[in-house]
């Protein structure tokens, strides 16, 4: 169950450019509770490791960030335009994979991804091109005719995983992206995703920080609704 490794037109944007993603004191409050506490972050092109507890308020920045869900408070804005004055402008260029997954259970994998895909603009013919190269890079063509129902939760998760890149994203974030991956697999997904942030703004929220600190270029730790940025992320970790 391998996962490709070629540097190509799908997995990487052809063209380097910076982009670009400042949060400008993000807050977000559910009631009188403050889940987040007048956040200020910069992303620019690369792997960014989010970590933090259950409850910190990791989940509530993660779908402010993906559009999900508006601030109480701030603003944030995509290579220096207001994302919520004009969600569509990120929206375009975005890539996200959830816990949930987002598959539709009764389609198979190639209708799951001739359907998302299409969703989110792309042309029927490269859309096509791409599906074959991902069933291929992704060992999932014995799996083509099966419904999502019926395939196990590592087979899911690839094929949300390439669901979130079918676009070409310049902004993806993932969701605990590698839960019901081995070990391998996991490598392989840190090794395509460190490729993607050459051009790309790569969000990965994770529990395991002792495999994502080889691969990661900063970490943001959040913690009681506020977070701190790090570089090089070789860090220590306490006991």
């Amino acid at each position: 169950m391998g996962i490709g490794m070629k540097n190509d037109q799908l997995y990487l944007n052809k063209i380097i450019k910076i982009m670009k993603l400042q949060l400008k004191d993000i807050s977000y409050t559910v009631g009188d509770k403050i889940i987040l506490n007048k956040i200020n972050l910069e992303f620019e092109n690369g792997l960014y490791a989010l970590l933090g507890l259950n409850g910190t308020g990791k989940t509530s920045l993660i779908n402010i960030i993906s559009t999900l869900k508006k601030p109480s408070t701030g603003n944030f804005f995509y290579n220096n335009v207001s994302v919520l004055n004009k969600p569509e402008y990120l929206r375009k260029d975005l890539g996200f994979m959830s816990q949930n997954l987002g598959l539709i259970q009764d389609f198979d994998i190639i209708q799951n991804l001739t359907y998302f895909g299409l969703l989110k603009g792309c042309e029927k013919k490269s859309l096509n091109n791409n599906i074959s190269k991902i069933l291929k890079d992704f060992d999932l063509e014995s799996y083509n005719n099966q419904k999502i129902k019926n395939l196990s939760g590592g087979i899911k998760q690839k094929i949300s995983f390439a669901l979130s890149i079918i676009n070409s994203p310049s902004v993806l974030i993932l969701d605990e992206p590698v839960n019901n991956l081995d070990y391998l697999e996991r490598e392989k997904m840190y090794l395509l995703l460190k490729d993607i942030s050459k051009t790309s703004i790569v969000i990965l929220s994770t529990h395991l920080i002792e495999e994502i600190s080889r691969f990661c270029d900063k970490k943001v730790t959040i913690s009681n609704g506020t977070v701190s940025l790090e570089n090089n992320i070789n860090f220590q970790i306490n006991s």
